[in-house]
């Protein structure tokens, strides 16, 4: 495998992404690694909604990618300001968030997520989710299962071999979003973007 070059569309990688997420091929964007798909997404971006404290790529990408970034500070509780992103986000604009968050290590509850997600929605903004620590999580609700009738709109959860498989050095990220969503990202990221070892451990791990 490594004296060719790997399937630039990564037909079978993508397919056991899939099965592993539960969603179909078409929704799925892989990444060398989450922070390149968070790259990604956050270009698509007008203006980029952090909520605070967080994983420090999420301002930092916005920032080279020359997007106004705008902080909401987390309630002293450390859960979500929902009324702030309400009250802030605008047509365009993404609101990136850990969940569970780093270096919290809090995750939204399901109500507070699928509120955010409708405010989001409503506002035609785009909710980011980097769900890195998923499989660490109590099983209350998987949030791709949980919008899956909506087919992503507006959505975008990020997901990666590092954390949970302790692969770090395979750089290997995978998302779910919109088919519409997915096509745009396919577009401007760089072709060959998961090496051939990725590709073939990522074919594995899953099952």
């Amino acid at each position: 495998d490594l004296e060719v070059y790997p399937d630039i569309k990564y037909r079978k990688l993508k397919k056991s992404v899939g099965v592993y997420l539960k969603c179909k091929e078409e929704n799925i964007v892989l990444g060398n690694g989450a922070v390149e798909l968070i790259d990604n997404f956050i270009f698509l971006a007008k203006k980029v909604l952090i909520c605070t404290p967080s994983f420090l790529e999420y301002e930092e990408r916005a920032l080279i990618h020359n997007k106004e970034v705008t902080r909401i500070p987390y309630k002293e509780d450390f859960t979500i300001d929902i009324e702030a992103i309400e009250n802030t986000i605008e047509e365009g604009d993404m609101l990136v968030i850990g969940n569970p968050n780093n270096p919290t290590g809090i995750r939204i509850s399901k109500e507070e997520l699928i509120k955010t997600h409708d405010i989001v929605k409503r506002n035609k903004g785009f909710l980011l989710l980097d769900e890195a620590f998923f499989e660490f999580c109590p099983e209350d609700y998987d949030s791709i299962e949980l919008f899956k009738e909506t087919a992503y709109e507006n959505l975008g959860i990020i997901r990666a071999a590092t954390k949970f498989f302790a692969l770090p050095g395979i750089r290997l990220g995978y998302a779910c979003t919109s088919n519409q969503i997915a096509q745009k990202i396919e577009r401007v990221q760089l072709p060959w973007n998961i090496n051939a070892l990725a590709e073939v451990a990522g074919r594995h791990i899953f099952s």
